[in-house]
């Protein structure tokens, strides 16, 4: 990220950058987010910068985000506040790939998520690894958004306990008949558990 501050416009006009993977953002995000070189990039890539809901608002409200289509924010302690101001981001109408793995989202985060009317285009939204349960399933569910979704990832939820609901015979927190909802709303293909 800092090498991007110091030497973008070097960068960018020798090579036509279309992703952006940053290593180390979180201390630069004041000035990354001003940087409008991030106009000219389609991804985004900012897993694993320790953003937490702060760095999502800061994210949310960057206009230099505008043409994006991917934005990566795996690993980086984001929770239901995080997903929140990303839904009600001006800047992120053009989504097609938001990934949030590894995060802290629950069912208030899935709930927004499923109120959104700005991610329409969204094609792809990874929420494994987080803390989402049935009530957050049950939103998307009944969601009226994400028209052309062609992959909903609500893998691994509860991660650090769902070992032992699998001794129990309950190897996911979001249960069968909640996950059998999803896959009537999306199609099977469309959804993984």
């Amino acid at each position: 990220a800092g090498l991007l501050l110091s030497h973008g416009d070097e960068i960018f006009a020798r090579n036509p950058i279309r992703l952006l993977r940053l290593i180390g953002a979180r201390p630069s995000l004041d000035r990354l987010v001003r940087c409008p070189l991030l106009e000219k990039v389609a991804a985004l890539h900012l897993t694993g910068c320790n953003l937490s809901d702060e760095g999502a608002a800061q994210l949310a409200a960057c206009p230099h985000l505008a043409n994006l289509r991917t934005l990566r924010l795996g690993a980086n302690a984001i929770g239901d506040i995080g997903a929140e101001v990303l839904v009600d981001s001006p800047h992120l109408e053009r989504l097609e790939s938001l990934v949030l793995h590894g995060n802290l989202i629950g069912d208030a985060g899935a709930l927004a998520l499923a109120t959104t009317h700005p991610f329409a285009k969204l094609r792809i939204l990874d929420l494994s690894d987080n803390l989402i349960g049935d009530a957050g399933a049950e939103a998307l569910v009944r969601c009226p958004s994400f028209p052309q979704l062609e992959r909903l990832d609500l893998a691994n939820q509860f991660k650090g306990w769902s070992a032992g609901l699998a001794l129990r015979g309950r190897p996911y927190p979001i249960q069968p008949m909640q996950q059998q909802a999803l896959r009537r709303r999306f199609g099977n293909a469309v959804c993984a558990f």
